[in-house]
C-alpha cells in the first residue's frame, strides 16, 4: 500500500506502508501484528510497479490512473529496472520465467523508451532480440500465461542472461 502522499510527492526509492503477497501469506497467518508492523519501508523496485500502471494499467473502479499515480521518470524506472536483473546470472536458476521476461522488458525500454509489463516484455524480445533466443523467450511467455512446459536447460538460461546484460550494460554506455 502507497499513500496518495507517497504517489504525489515521493521520489524513487518510494516509501510503502504495507508490502502483501500470496508469498507472505503463511508469515501473515502466524504472527499478524508483527508482519504488519515489519513490512514497510522504501522499495526499489516501486518505480517500475508504478511506471507500468503509468503506462499500462487499467482502472477497475474509481478515478482515472492518471489523477492518481504520477510519472516515473526514465531514470529512475531504469535504476529500478537494473537493481531487479543485475543479478541475473545468479538468479536466472530460482525464477527463470520472471527473469527472462524482466530482462527482454529492460532491454525493450533502452531501445524505444517504452515501458512494458512483463509479457509485453517477451513479445517485443521475440521480434527484436536473437532468433536463436525465440524459443526460451516462447517457453518464458507460456509459462508465465500458466501453461507447463519443460523448462530450459541451466546452461542456456545463463547464456541468455549472461547475454542480455552485456547488452544492457553496452546500450547503457550509450545513453
Amino acid at each position: 500500500m502507497i499513500t496518495q502522499d507517497e504517489l504525489e510527492h515521493g521520489q524513487h526509492p518510494f516509501r510503502f506502508e504495507l508490502h502483501y503477497s500470496p508469498m507472505h501469506h503463511d508469515a501473515y497467518l502466524t504472527d499478524p501484528e508483527g508482519y504488519v508492523a515489519t513490512m514497510n519501508g522504501t522499495d526499489p523496485d516501486l518505480a517500475v510497479h508504478l511506471a507500468v500502471v503509468w503506462q499500462n494499467g487499467i482502472v477497475a473502479c474509481g478515478r482515472p490512473i492518471k489523477e492518481v499515480f504520477f510519472p516515473v521518470g526514465a531514470t529512475d524506472y531504469f535504476d529500478s529496472a537494473w537493481r531487479d536483473v543485475r543479478d541475473a546470472v545468479s538468479e536466472i536458476g530460482d525464477n527463470p520465467v520472471y527473469t527472462v521476461l524482466n530482462l527482454c522488458r529492460m532491454r525493450a525500454f533502452q531501445y524505444d523508451g517504452v515501458i512494458r509489463s512483463k509479457a509485453g516484455g517477451g513479445r517485443w524480445g521475440l521480434q527484436h532480440l536473437e532468433p536463436r533466443d525465440n524459443a526460451l523467450i516462447e517457453w518464458a511467455l507460456t509459462e508465465y500465461a500458466g501453461s507447463d512446459a519443460p523448462a530450459p536447460a541451466s546452461a542456456e538460461l545463463i547464456r541468455f542472461a549472461q547475454s542480455m546484460l552485456a547488452q544492457i550494460s553496452a546500450a547503457s554506455r550509450k545513453l
